[in-house]
């Protein structure tokens, strides 16, 4: 019980002492995967969620690579707009809605992306399930659960023609460690978490069931990156990637 009571009374001590560790970590590791992913050059790269955090810098890198980029964004493209490259295209959807999709998709087709990476994310602010309100709930559910996951099946489904012509070579989608269930210790984000476990889950099936057609799908946790969705993250996006 003495055990116990020392660790909740000294609980933002152990907080900050593990953000130490993992800044530790990050400094020492980062120089050793700093070029992971600048040897794609010359391809078509649509990238969703592209207009901050991960999406924006994976972007940079991209078009600095002499590769075009098709980048979907939400809102507004003000940081987009910014980079001012001529291989860039940008496509404004909600992914929230998958119906919203549809309104894209020759679009998409006519661009003939060759690498996919799905990056657009939805996050519930690490709100408590017991103070939802159950309409809000759904509400929220449903967006968070196309955004995080289902979008992927939908792109699936729209360039599957292209999949099994051995048109598109990789997809990548942007998982957090928050949904590894056996790390999950804390309260909140039940939307966020579980939807990026089935993200997980999918990218496994997928990567099963599309294997024949020389694809190769998978999931990336980037690590305590500090975005919108994560201010509280340990680097920058510019020094992770």
């Amino acid at each position: 019980m003495r055990l116990i009571f020392l660790i909740k009374k000294n609980l933002k001590k152990i907080k900050l002492l593990r953000n130490l560790i993992l800044a530790i970590k990050v400094i020492y590791y980062t120089p050793k995967t700093n070029s992971k992913i600048k040897f794609i050059k010359n391809k078509k790269i649509l990238i969703t969620g592209a207009n901050s955090g991960i999406g924006l810098e994976l972007a940079k890198i991209m078009l600095s690579n002499n590769n075009k980029v098709i980048a979907i964004f939400n809102k507004d493209s003000n940081n987009l707009s910014k980079l001012n490259d001529k291989n860039l295209t940008k496509i404004k959807c909600d992914l929230s809605l998958l119906n919203n999709i549809d309104l894209i998709k020759k679009k998409l087709l006519n661009l003939s992306p060759q690498i996919i990476i799905n990056n657009a994310a939805y996050f519930d602010s690490n709100l408590k399930f017991k103070d939802y309100k159950v309409t809000d709930f759904f509400y929220n559910l449903y967006r968070g659960y196309n955004v995080n996951c289902f979008v992927v099946l939908k792109l699936i489904f729209i360039f599957l023609d292209r999949i099994k012509k051995n048109k598109i070579s990789l997809i990548l989608n942007i998982s957090s460690d928050a949904g590894i269930i056996s790390k999950n210790k804390s309260m909140g984000g039940i939307i966020y978490k579980s939807s990026k476990s089935t993200l997980n889950a999918i990218t496994k099936c997928l990567s099963l069931d599309l294997k024949s057609y020389n694809i190769n799908i998978f999931s990336f946790h980037p690590g305590p990156i500090k975005t919108k969705s994560n201010p509280d993250g340990l680097i920058s996006p510019n020094f992770a990637l």
